[in-house]
């Protein structure tokens, strides 16, 4: 009986361990939603006890109330303003203060971003949210692309239009950057000139742009995650960078799609690095 009961242990102990359940990243994200959630009324609730309890009977004014969304806010618009736009800008939060730093929220439902300049988060809900969306259309013929950024726009003309490129002056190197930081980052991407490392806190992974060192650490490590969920209604996707997010709405929603097209065939794509691919794999020879 012993000899059995103990073969039975020794053959406990030789089987693999069991697989571990998969991950429900919807769900995961779902809590992490709720948890956002929940903290963001935590602390909108926690800064109007502070803003009464510091200024008093006017506080209200200065609040959620009547004096966020009042004649101030619909005036400052101006007369060129769209009349479908006073009532979007109702929709954005007041902002508040946070250990001695001034944020200024989307305030959309379900969205936790934030910027310390207004004029961040006024171009954040017109990228992400299309609120107050001010296009800059380019006005040569044939051509009609639209920008959400003035910046943009000149850059466009400036590389698209008027011939403007700088070119990289390593020997062998026929890369001809359309600004003068894209040049930059060719240099240090490529040449690894003027490189500043970005080493991550966790293991040993370094990057040359801080923006990877964030991304890395949010989608490999889970720190710093910001999540960016789908304003479409019944749409569960959230995205970790709002890059993400503007591409899940570019191909599933058609929303603020651009298309590319290809200079030798009518081949078009949402897609840039889907062009390139496409004029290496079908119009190799055909290139300039």
């Amino acid at each position: 009986m012993r000899r059995v009961k103990r073969e039975r242990e020794e053959d406990d102990d030789a089987r693999p361990p069991a697989k571990k359940p998969p991950i429900d990243w919807g769900q995961r994200v779902r809590d992490t939603l709720a948890r956002c959630e929940a903290e963001r009324a935590a602390r909108v609730k926690k800064e109007k006890e502070r803003s009464a309890h510091a200024i008093g009977p006017a506080a209200p004014q200065l609040g959620g109330g009547q004096g966020a969304h009042g004649p101030s806010a619909s005036t400052s618009t101006g007369p060129e303003g769209a009349g479908a736009a006073a009532p979007q800008q109702q929709q954005q939060a007041s902002p508040y203060m946070e250990k001695g730093v001034k944020y200024y929220p989307c305030g959309e439902d379900g969205c936790e971003y934030r910027s310390k300049r207004a004029d961040g988060t006024k171009q954040h809900r017109a990228n992400i949210h299309e609120i107050d969306v001010v296009w800059h259309i380019c006005k040569k013929k044939g051509c009609g692309f639209e920008f959400k950024e003035a910046g943009n726009l000149k850059k466009h003309m400036a590389a698209d239009h008027e011939g403007v490129v700088f070119p990289c002056e390593k020997k062998g190197c026929g890369h001809k950057a359309k600004s003068a930081a894209n040049l930059r980052r060719h240099m240090a991407n490529v040449h690894d000139e003027g490189v500043q490392w970005h080493h991550c806190t966790v293991c040993d992974h370094k990057t040359k742009q801080e923006s990877h060192l964030r991304q890395h650490l949010a989608n490999v490590h889970d720190i710093g995650v910001v999540l960016h969920p789908c304003p479409i209604p019944r749409c569960n996707y959230a995205a970790k960078t709002e890059g993400n997010l503007r591409v899940h709405q570019s191909h599933i929603h058609d929303i603020g799609v651009v298309l590319h097209r290809c200079k030798y065939c009518d081949y078009e794509t949402k897609q840039a690095s889907h062009l390139r691919r496409h004029e290496a794999a079908k119009h190799a020879g055909e290139k300039e």
